[in-house]
Formats: C-alpha cells, sequence, structure tokens
C-alpha cells in the first residue's frame, strides 16, 4: 500500500466530506507543483492530439484551474465537470459513501453555472477541451452549446446522471435531443452511457445516432440505493472496482458491433484502477481509459504512473507509438 493509500483509507475517508471537498483541489494543486513534466506518449483521438492516452472522466474538476492541475499531474485528457445553465448546490449531504474499493456518491451535479463557466474559461490550444454538459429542455442544450462551443473541441453529452430527481434520460427523448444538438453546432458530440441501461439497449441508442456522433464515454455511475445518504430517495451511483464487469460487458458488445477505434472512438470508464487495467483497456478493447475513483483513492500520481507502465510495455513490445492500438 502506497503513503497515499495509507492516508487515504485511514484519515481521508473518515473525514467528514465537506472537509474532503474543502481541501481536496489546495492538496492537488500542490501536488501538482511536484510532479514533473508529464509523460507524453501522443495519440490522435477523433482528429484530435492528445499527449497521452490516459486521462480523468467527468466529476471532478469544477473550474478550469482543476483541469489544468490535473494535466499537470500527467492526464493528457480530461472532461470538465458536467455543466448546467443554472448553478446547481447539489443534492443534501450526506451524499458520498466511502467504501474499501468504491464510492457511492449523490453529489446531484453541483456546479457553478453556464455563466460561470464562460466568465472564467479560455481558449487554450495546448491540450484539446472536452466540457461536459447537461440541460433539461432543448433549449437548455441550445444555450449550453451556443455559450461554451467557442471554448471546447468536444462535447459530453450526459444523460445518464443517476442522482439527479430527473434522473438518467429517457432514450427516444435522447435521440431526439442528439440529433437537435447535431444540426446547431459543428463540434465534436460524444454521449455518455448509462448502465441502468441493458447493454442491448446502449447498442441500439449508439446505433441510432451514429450519424452524428463522433464518440461515447462508457459507462456513468451504477445507480444504487444506500440509507446513509441524504438523497430524498437514497438514490446514488456506485463507482469503483465494483462496477468495472458492467464497463466489460458493455465494451464487448460495443466492439462486436464496431470492431476497431476508428469505428466507434470509446472513452471507458469504471473500476480502472490499476496500470494494468488500463493497459487492458487500451489493447484489448481498444478504449481510452479515463479514471476518477482511482485517482481519488490512490493518489494524484495514478496517471503519471500508468503512464510509466505504458512506457514499459511499449518496451517490452518495441513500439515507438500506440497509435496501432486504436486505428
Amino acid at each position: 500500500m502506497s503513503v497515499y493509500s495509507f492516508f487515504y483509507h485511514n484519515i481521508v475517508s473518515h473525514s467528514p466530506e465537506t472537509l474532503v471537498e474543502r481541501f481536496g483541489g489546495p492538496f492537488t494543486r500542490m501536488s501538482s507543483w511536484f510532479a514533473g513534466k508529464p509523460i507524453e506518449i501522443p495519440v490522435v483521438i477523433d482528429g484530435l492530439k492528445f499527449f497521452n492516452p490516459i486521462g480523468m472522466s467527468s466529476g471532478w474538476t469544477d473550474s478550469p484551474s482543476k483541469i489544468d492541475d490535473i494535466h499537470r499531474l500527467g492526464a493528457g485528457i480530461v472532461t470538465s465537470k458536467t455543466i448546467t445553465v443554472e448553478a446547481r448546490d447539489g443534492n443534501p449531504r450526506p451524499r458520498l459513501v466511502r467504501g474499501k474499493n468504491q464510492l457511492i456518491n449523490s453529489m446531484g451535479l453541483p456546479n457553478k453555472g453556464l455563466k460561470w463557466w464562460v466568465s472564467n474559461l479560455s481558449r487554450s490550444h495546448d491540450n484539446p477541451s472536452i466540457i461536459s454538459i447537461r440541460g433539461e429542455t432543448i433549449n437548455e442544450w441550445t444555450e449550453l452549446i451556443n455559450e461554451l462551443e467557442s471554448f471546447t473541441d468536444i462535447f459530453e453529452l450526459n444523460f445518464s446522471c443517476p442522482n439527479l430527481h430527473e434522473g438518467v434520460m429517457d432514450l427516444s427523448e435522447s435521440k431526439k435531443i442528439v440529433n437537435d444538438i447535431a444540426s446547431i453546432t459543428d463540434k465534436r458530440i460524444w454521449l455518455k452511457l448509462s448502465p441502468e441501461y441493458s447493454v442491448t439497449d446502449n447498442i441500439n441508442f449508439i446505433n441510432s445516432v451514429r450519424e452524428n456522433i463522433t464518440g461515447i464515454t462508457a459507462i456513468n455511475t451504477v445507480p444504487v440505493r444506500n440509507e446513509e445518504l441524504g438523497h430524498p430517495n437514497k438514490q446514488g451511483g456506485l463507482s469503483g472496482d465494483p462496477i468495472h464487469r458492467d464497463l466489460v460487458s458493455l465494451l464487448k458488445e460495443v466492439r462486436s458491433e464496431y470492431g476497431t477505434f476508428t469505428d466507434l472512438p470509446v472513452f471507458a470508464v469504471g473500476g480502472i484502477n490499476s496500470s494494468e487495467r488500463a493497459w487492458n483497456i487500451f489493447t484489448e478493447y481498444k478504449s481510452i481509459p479515463l479514471v476518477l475513483t482511482a485517482f481519488l483513492m490512490q493518489g494524484p500520481y495514478f496517471f503519471r504512473r500508468t503512464a510509466r507502465y505504458f512506457q514499459s510495455k511499449m518496451n517490452e513490445l518495441n513500439l515507438t507509438s500506440l497509435q496501432s492500438f486504436i486505428e
């Protein structure tokens, strides 16, 4: 067990969540000062060049400065926290249940809202930008697209947050929204899929909108109930090791339907808690591994360790590039 893991399991995981939320950002920023130069293993994804194929999924980076911190810590790909039109405080506390190798969160998309993000974003060309958004009406989706498209390369459409009152969006409604959005923006559109639907339903959903999307994020947290949560319905989303099998089940079917990364680019999320798992997701399922729970539980240098592992595998295989795995 690493020093950070010992610290997390014995101190952080028992600390009040408000304290952890308050000091998590400053700790990460301080850690980024000592991270050293990020490891570069360039890959081209959806026509965009990223400096390595290891990244962070949406959920933690609630400001542009945090996005920069995660890049400095070695993540080649960073997705913003989901942005909504209006600022949200999120669900009542407690909204985080911490286990040995898993988390249950009922955050409820707390964020500063569209106006704050627009006033604080700047367009950087050092790293491609991925912004996650969530609207409740087509007018909200349209407003988010119009206000944010000059700041991003990829829009991730979050139809699948399990701990909102509105819940996971209806598939037929989601299909219509995707098609409507595609008609108002030239930006790349990625879908964030929910494990609440069956693998077959998700594949059918992908097929129905394939011409209007350029990739998918699979999967979001798995909906569960937990009596410790402050959510009125005790509803939350499970992440970490227990949901890895859900991710793999969907990836198998996706690659059966869309054999290569070129056929359908995938950001894979769910229980990727080791460098070995990240490598397997990348090579076996031709998908880009994104993490969040592993970052929270194993520490800020997870990305750098995993990039080093990728480099060691490249050396073993006498590879000078990883691009062949995702073409």
